[in-house]
């Protein structure tokens, strides 16, 4: 999300959807390759202390995706109906 929808976002009102929030299992399954509008020089990092943390909390890297969205302001809604069957898992 940038400044700019976020403040779009609060000045009138609107909800804000996350699409594909959990990157078709990318975060659970490290063999699946992220594509290629989600890499950058610091991917690989974030990645990293993505899953250290989910292990510290005993969750799955998706769950820890899932909680710090539900955490901003203002709300997300993961829009989680268009994920491939797989990556639920």
């Amino acid at each position: 999300m940038t400044i700019e929808s976020k403040d779009l976002v609060e000045r009138y009102g609107l909800d804000l959807w996350a699409y594909t929030p959990l990157l078709t299992g990318a975060y659970e399954h490290p063999e699946r390759p992220l594509p290629e509008a989600y890499r950058h020089p610091g991917t690989d990092n974030r990645l990293t202390v993505l899953r250290r943390w989910s292990d510290s909390l005993a969750m799955k890297p998706s769950q820890v995706v899932l909680a710090l969205l539900n955490a901003q302001q203002p709300d997300h809604h993961p829009d989680r109906g268009r994920q491939q069957r797989h990556s639920a898992h």
